[in-house]
């Protein structure tokens, strides 16, 4: 009911209403029963600063389900693949340039309505940087092999690490 809930910032009292308005826009139906991601004895306890809340694989790949800090929504998780370099991160590290001109227009749209959609924009810009060095350094790892880390973002292209600049 409230995407900013227990943030304790000024914009939890506007995050009701827009929590509300974005949940009837996208015909949200949550779940009847949550299932807990399993944390096994071989995860790691954090990666990249961020905790890690269990694992699980798709076909032959594995990922780490990572905690967020709660700076864009409370209860956001990334999904990282440390053996492939890829990242499912949601809203984070969005490849701007990728966007149409329709899409940044939509995405600008909350910006109106409550001067923005993070639950907690200091948070979100240092997880936006921890999100960046965790992939970086993924990249660099995977390139002594020839390999490329990838993003995959909630809005926008899948690109590779080395396309993007995040103010180098």
């Amino acid at each position: 009911s409230n995407r900013a809930h227990g943030t304790g910032t000024r914009l939890q009292a506007l995050n009701v209403s827009f929590t509300r308005l974005i949940t009837r826009f996208t015909d949200l139906r949550a779940p009847g029963t949550l299932t807990p991601f399993e944390k096994k004895p071989s995860d790691p306890d954090e990666v990249g600063g961020f905790k890690c809340m269990g694992s699980f694989n798709v076909a032959d790949v594995d990922f780490l389900v990572l905690e967020s800090l709660g700076g864009h929504v409370a209860g956001q998780v990334f999904f990282f693949s440390p053996g492939f370099g890829l990242l499912f991160c949601g809203d984070y590290l969005i490849d701007i340039t990728s966007l149409s001109q329709r899409d940044k227009e939509t995405l600008s749209i909350p910006k109106f309505l409550m001067t923005s959609t993070n639950s907690d924009s200091k948070v979100f810009s240092r997880e936006m940087k921890m999100l960046a060095d965790l992939m970086t350094k993924t990249h660099q790892r995977l390139a002594t092999d020839g390999r490329k880390a990838w993003v995959f973002s909630g809005h926008g292209d899948i690109y590779s690490v080395d396309q993007m600049n995040w103010g180098k």
